[in-house]
């Protein structure tokens, strides 16, 4: 799911502030994708039917959720922010490793 909202956020909001830059472009950042997800799926196949059963049934409480929390946010039922005036990822790194000695 992570990799599906990284692909989705790179097409749907391709100018946003982020604290990493992966400079290969939708197709690319799908590409980079592919591997990783392979690899668990790989590492499910070969687990224990209890460690795949555990797997699985978080990825279906999770895709459950979603619908959940879409119905939430169109309720009102809980504020969730997105306001500009969050704090910057960036300066706080900064102002931190500048405070512990640590520069770049």
């Amino acid at each position: 799911m992570e990799f599906i909202a990284f692909v989705k956020l790179r097409m749907k909001h391709p100018a946003a502030s982020r604290p990493f830059k992966i400079p290969v472009g939708t197709v690319g950042a799908i590409l980079i994708c592919i591997p990783p997800t392979v690899l668990i799926f790989v590492v499910l196949a070969l687990a224990t039917p209890k460690v795949m059963a555990v797997s699985i049934a978080a990825v279906i409480i999770g895709l459950l959720l979603h619908p959940c929390i879409e119905h939430t946010k169109q309720k009102r039922w809980f504020n969730f922010s997105t306001n500009s005036d969050l704090p910057d990822i960036h300066n706080a790194y900064d102002q931190y490793s500048t405070v512990a000695g640590f520069h770049q």
